[in-house]
């Protein structure tokens, strides 16, 4: 028992020996003296609060190293193993990481404005106050990496995915963070304007690529200005997210919430909202808002519309006939229809008189859809030859659309309502 009690702690001494001895000490002292190591061996390397300024890493295998401190400002680190390494307050001021491997590094506090990650792996990572402000992130893997206290200011984020990011992400300061992709394929603008926006987007130094922040929590955040054309933010959470400004064209948030987000100024031409929770948002304007649903499922919807506001155009006039009145409710018709749908409101517009005439109306929730109205009326040559006319009309844009209410009937017309300005007779 004794020889084995000795050999235990020997082991363990051995096995820190070689860990501690895992990089190459020519390749240490190579890069130490002439900051050239492309593809050298510095695993496990302590390189604390080396001075690598500029240095040749193309390929090095760092993996584990303490980097904790070193000036790695403009180093070249295209390619380079850094997983697990020790990066701590690290300055990588305009270093170039194409390529690289930072997956469960230590990034903490680290400097890295300027600098390039293209294609990098920073899942697992621990960015809590790191410097990514001006960097260049394109099709970067951020999955469960930590972000809280990151200063992300003036960041392009392109073709990055944040999917599944763990609970602790922070990412509420991130203005004015590009997030983009190209633009939607289904552009109605002419060729000329489009080939002028893209110029002044090229000036400004904007690529226009994917991204995907799927299910991120962006609650709070102030994304003033932040350029998030072509995103998937669908159920990502945007309660009371400061968005004046924000770019959202042609973007998805289907099942997103906005509860109490403000979007003043904000571009939506095109952006997917279905399913969104907008309950409190401010100053938005919906009207450039896409369906999000195909051809199909939307002619779909709007059939519902025709055929509810043609139920209670029909029932409005069994009710006159009954009661010699119209209802004012959509209870009273008792037809079973609700005043709401997922796609429309239905509702019922009374004249002062109810005797002469009502409009019935189904309108939609979202543009993308056409509105309905009924127009019901009643005419004849004396009380004794009343009957009633009914015209249904479908509005020529397809968004909510809600007339004023016809002049009303003198009571002695012999012919049906027509159609107001902006709808068209079915």
């Amino acid at each position: 028992m004794r020889s084995l009690l000795w050999f235990i702690p020997s082991l363990c001494l051995l096995s820190f020996a070689a860990a501690a001895e895992a990089a190459n000490p020519d390749h240490v002292k190579r890069l130490l003296r002439t900051n050239q190591c492309a593809r050298c061996d510095l695993s496990e390397a302590n390189l604390k609060t080396a001075n690598l300024f500029g240095a040749n890493l193309v390929g090095a295998n760092l993996q584990g190293a303490d980097l904790s401190g070193a000036n790695l400002g403009s180093a070249n680190l295209t390619d380079a193993n850094l997983s697990g390494a020790n990066l701590t307050q690290a300055y990588l001021f305009g270093a170039v990481l194409d390529s690289t491997n930072l997956s469960n590094a230590n990034l903490q506090s680290a400097y890295l404005r300027d600098a390039t990650l293209v294609n990098v792996n920073i899942s697992g990572a621990n960015l809590t106050k790191v410097n990514l402000s001006r960097t260049n992130l394109g099709s970067v893997q951020l999955a469960g990496a930590d972000l809280s206290g990151a200063n992300l200011s003036d960041t392009s984020f392109v073709d990055v995915r944040i999917s599944g990011a763990s609970p602790n992400n922070n990412l509420r300061d991130l203005a004015p963070a590009l997030f983009t992709q190209s633009f939607c394929l289904t552009d109605t603008r002419s060729n000329s304007g489009m080939d002028e926006f893209f110029r002044s987007l090229k000036s400004s130094g904007i690529t226009l690529l994917r991204g995907d922040l799927t299910g991120t929590n962006l609650s709070n955040a102030n994304l003033q200005n932040a350029m998030m054309a072509n995103l998937s933010l669908d159920n990502a959470d945007l309660t009371n997210a400061n968005m004046n400004g924000t770019i959202l064209r042609c973007s998805s948030l289907k099942n997103a919430k906005l509860d109490g987000a403000d979007l003043k100024d904000a571009v939506l031409e095109a952006a997917v909202l279905e399913g969104a929770s907008t309950t409190g948002i401010q100053n938005a304007s919906l009207e450039n808002v896409s369906p999000g649903v195909t051809e199909q499922q939307m002619r779909a919807y709007q059939a519902e519309g025709r055929t509810y506001v043609g139920s209670m155009s029909r029932a409005q006039q069994a009710y006159f006939l009954e009661r010699e009145r119209f209802a004012s409710t959509i209870k009273e018709l008792q037809i079973g229809i609700s005043e709401n749908t997922e796609r429309y409101q239905y509702r019922i517009f009374s004249y002062p008189q109810r005797n002469r005439a009502v409009m019935v109306a189904g309108i939609p929730k979202n543009k993308g859809f056409k509105t309905y109205i009924g127009l019901i009326s009643v005419g004849g040559a004396s009380p004794n030859e009343l009957r009633t006319f009914s015209t249904i009309c479908e509005s020529e844009v397809a968004k909510p659309l809600l007339p004023k209410l016809p002049p009303m009937p003198t009571g002695r017309e012999t012919q049906a309502m027509v159609c107001p300005d902006g709808f068209k007779k079915l």
